[in-house]
């Protein structure tokens, strides 16, 4: 993210806070797992909302992690991400 211009930055955070597709999330069919980074906080409240919106989505967090949660702890997330596409749902 460090390496996004102005113009870049501005549309990923606008279609990040302007996503409007809460109502679509019960219709997920698939298995789905959301994962947040235990340091970034203000991220959970969302993950939360949304493992509990998509039926039967598992809810993670990794811990040691920021906002890049895959890079800053790549194996609990890799860990994760095995596990949950190994558990066959």
């Amino acid at each position: 993210m460090n390496r996004y211009d102005h113009r870049t930055s501005v549309r990923v955070m606008s279609a990040a806070f302007g996503y409007a597709g809460r109502e679509t999330l019960k219709q997920i069919k698939s298995p789905s797992m959301i994962l947040v980074a235990e340091d970034n906080k203000r991220t959970h409240p969302q993950g939360e909302e949304m493992a509990a919106t998509i039926p039967k989505a598992k809810f993670g967090v990794i811990k040691r992690a920021n906002h890049l949660l895959n890079m800053d702890n790549p194996d609990d997330f890799n860990r994760e991400v095995v596990g949950f596409l190994r558990s066959g749902i």
